[in-house]
C-alpha cells in the first residue's frame, strides 16, 4: 500500500504544483499529519477504491491526533479497458480542511493510479 501511498501523492502534488505554487503545501491538512495519519488516509482510499459502490462513504480518524478524512467513490466507470473510479477525498487536520474530487484507474487487481484531479475545493 505505500506504493499506493507514493504513487497517489506524487501525482497529486506533480498535478497541483503544475497549476500552482509550492504554497499549496502549507495549507493542506496533509502538512500537518504524522504517519499514522497518512497509512490511516491511505487504507481508507484503497478500501474505498476496492469494497465501496459508488455512494457510500468510509471515514478514518487518529484519536491521537484529532485528525480525519473520508472517501467516497462517486462514479465508476471504463476507460480504455480499465475499471476507473472517480472519488472524493476530504482531509481533515486541527487546523486545516481540504476536498477534491479524484480519478483513479485500476492497473491490475490490487494497484490503482490517479489519472487526474478533477476539482479541489
Amino acid at each position: 500500500m505505500t506504493k499506493f501511498l507514493i504513487i497517489f501523492l506524487g501525482l497529486i502534488f506533480s498535478t497541483v504544483l503544475q497549476a500552482s505554487n509550492l504554497n499549496f503545501l502549507k495549507d493542506a491538512p496533509i502538512a500537518d499529519f504524522n504517519k499514522d495519519d497518512i497509512t490511516m488516509m491511505e487504507q481508507n482510499i484503497y478500501k474505498s477504491l476496492q469494497e465501496l459502490d459508488d455512494g457510500e462513504k468510509s471515514a478514518w480518524k487518529n484519536d491521537a491526533t484529532g485528525h480525519s478524512g473520508l472517501a467516497n467513490p462517486v462514479k465508476t466507470y471504463e476507460k480504455d479497458g480499465q475499471t476507473c473510479r472517480t472519488i472524493r477525498i476530504v482531509n481533515r487536520s486541527n487546523k486545516r480542511i481540504a476536498q477534491g474530487h479524484y480519478d483513479f484507474c485500476r492497473i491490475d487487481d490490487a494497484r490503482w493510479v490517479l489519472t487526474s484531479t478533477i476539482k479541489q475545493d
